[in-house]
């Protein structure tokens, strides 16, 4: 298994959360995928959609350790992008249940930006959740304000790991 991996989510491919997740993937020597690359269609129970890219994006996801899911703040809550990608792991726990075990014992952490200075206290509930429900173990988050331009350095993201 390879260490750790970007999932980044945003409607802007260069914006804050970008350039958020650019400093820590240079740390950490992690790859990013920007979801907004390719074709995730909406969950369907009928499992139509099984011709888009999902299964191609989660199955390079699984070959990573460490997932760290890159958000903005949109509303209140994930981007829609994101929030489709986490409703099609619903996929990976009925119709490719093997691929969904192996999300089992890998880690998840979430980096995120948005326009007020402080992040909502429930905004990362959902993402502590589903990693309880996936059987991945959350390990940690950062919110930085854009409110001023993104103004973080590899000093003050150190102590991730």
């Amino acid at each position: 298994m390879k260490n750790g991996i970007i999932l980044l989510g945003s409607s802007n491919s260069s914006g804050y959360t970008y350039q958020l997740s650019k400093l820590i993937a240079d740390k950490f020597d992690y790859p990013i995928i920007d979801l907004k690359q390719y074709s995730i269609l909406p969950f369907d129970y009928q499992f139509e959609n099984q011709e888009d890219d999902f299964i191609k994006v989660f199955d390079e996801v699984l070959k990573y350790d460490h997932i760290v899911i890159a958000t903005p703040v949109y509303w209140y809550s994930m981007s829609g992008i994101m929030k489709t990608f986490f409703d099609r792991l619903t996929d990976g726990l009925i119709i490719h249940k093997d691929k969904g075990r192996l999300l089992r014992g890998k880690t998840m952490s979430v980096i995120s930006t948005g326009t007020d200075e402080n992040v909502v206290d429930y905004f990362f509930k959902p993402f502590k959740s589903s990693a309880d429900y996936l059987g991945m173990r959350f390990k940690w988050c950062v919110y930085v304000s854009s409110k001023n331009g993104i103004k973080l350095t590899v000093e003050d993201i150190k102590d991730l790991k």
